[in-house]
């Protein structure tokens, strides 16, 4: 089933690897944080087999911007055209509004979400 020319995919690491091309993404923890440090972060993606403590720091850190959990450090990194990536940040607002539509997964921390976070 390939995507039509124009047509924006309905799966999430289609579209994550989109926002890559577009150079719309932060890889790896130290880069999303200092994107979350520059305000520039607008989502934050967890692979689920990331440690507790990265995540706990990834929480902890994100403030208003909203955190979801999309697969694995394995598939989120294939999906981004590079090895096991845990953390992802989305800097632009539309990129990641898209992905928090097309994600199963639950938006674990999104204190006035879309408002302070620019989503």
């Amino acid at each position: 089933m390939s995507e039509r020319p124009g047509r924006v995919p309905a799966d999430p690491f289609g579209l994550l690897g989109i926002a890559r091309r577009a150079g719309e993404l932060e890889m790896g923890f130290d880069a999303a944080m200092r994107s979350l440090t520059r305000g520039e972060a607008r989502l934050l993606v967890l692979a689920r087999d990331v440690g507790e403590s990265t995540a706990g720091k990834v929480r902890r850190a994100a403030g208003p911007v909203p955190v979801i959990v999309l697969g694995e450090k394995e598939s989120l990194g294939k999906a981004l055209g590079r090895g096991e990536t845990g953390v992802v940040a989305v800097t632009d607002g539309g990129f990641s509004r898209a992905l928090m539509s097309r994600s199963n997964e639950e938006v674990m921390s999104s204190v006035n979400a879309g408002k302070d976070a620019g989503v």
